[in-house]
This record gives structure tokens, sequence and C-alpha cells, in this order.
């Protein structure tokens, strides 16, 4: 429900609670220090609130330095409302806004990072009061797992390869015997004529 108003000097621009979570929605329209978003983050971690930074236009062409401290500090998610988000929010009657988020890939033997963009219902977004994040998609868990994904290959490359070093080396050894064996049966032959 929406006015749900949050004690404390700083008032959100909409407030709201949620069966589990207080909630304070901020639009970003103008450009914000750093030292203001973490002060924040801080004011409503404090108050047992979740910062939920809505921007009324994103694109990752086109950043400002603030989207940039929202959007790192929120796990690599950026919500936007705009009128798309708000048509889609009155046809399901629900909440809904978009998300843009970093989506780490695996490239050869390295992670790289393509955009997503899509509608997210608010159902879908984990609210963590602790770190101040609100995500749809969890961008640090996924790289680490890809992290370790490409270290797991890694490993097995160097064991892979230390194997066939193993059995080349045995496969020469075992020649070495071979002639030597030849040459000593060759010899004694010779000794017997």
């Amino acid at each position: 429900s929406a006015g749900e108003g949050l004690c404390g000097l700083r008032r959100p621009d909409v407030s709201a609670r949620t069966d589990t979570d207080r909630l304070a929605f901020e639009v970003q329209l103008s450009t914000t220090f750093m030292d203001v978003v973490l002060s924040r983050k801080e004011f409503y971690r404090a108050e047992g609130a979740a910062l939920v930074w809505v921007l009324p236009y994103f694109h990752p062409s086109y950043r400002r330095m603030t989207d940039d401290d929202i959007l790192f500090g929120n796990n690599s998610n950026v919500f936007v409302v705009d009128e798309r988000s708000a048509v889609a929010s009155e046809a399901a009657g629900s909440f809904i806004m978009t998300c843009w988020y970093r989506k780490p890939i695996i490239q050869g033997d390295e992670i790289v990072d393509e955009w997503v963009e899509r509608l997210v219902c608010w159902d879908e977004v984990t609210v963590d009061v602790d770190r101040q994040t609100i995500i749809a998609f969890d961008y640090g868990h996924e790289a680490a797992r890809l992290r370790e994904e490409l270290r797991a290959a890694r490993m097995e490359r160097i064991a892979a390869a230390e194997a066939a070093e193993r059995q080349a080396r045995e496969d020469r050894e075992n020649d070495l015997r071979e002639q030597v064996l030849c040459f000593v049966l060759d010899a004694s032959r010779d000794d017997v004529y």
C-alpha cells in the first residue's frame, strides 16, 4: 500500500509496505552524488526499510555517473518506471518495472557482460534490507558461479595435459626399454654364432 510513511526526517518520493518489507522509493531525476546515494541507503537501512532507486530512463550506452553509482551499488540492477512499465502495470493489475541488468557470460576463457532489459513484476524482485539491494537478477552469484566453472575447466585442462605428458613419458620409457631389450637380444644372438 502506498503512503505508508516512514518515520524520520527524510521523506521518500513514495513509501510502501508489503507483507514482509517496508519500502522507500526514490525517483532519480537529477544528478545525485555518491555520498548522497550512500547516506540515503544507510538512513533507510537504519529505518529497517529497503531503498528502491527508480529511474525514468536508462540505457547502457548512455549512462550518467549517478546511474552507475546506483547500478553497481545494487548488484548491477537498475529499475525504470516509464510509460511502457506503467501500461504493463495497469494491464497486469500489479506493479511492474523495467529492469536493466548486466548478465555475465563465458566467452572463451573469460567472463564478459551482456545487457538484459526486461519487464519484471514486483513478485520477481528480491529485497535485502541489510545489503540495501533490490534485484531481479543476482549478478554477483552468477559471476561467482561462472568464475568457478572457468576454474574447474582450467583445472580439468591442466589435469588432462599432465595425464597426456605422463602417458607420453611412459610411452618414451617403454620405447626405450624395447630398444634396449632388442639390442640385448641381438647382442646375445651374435654371441651364439
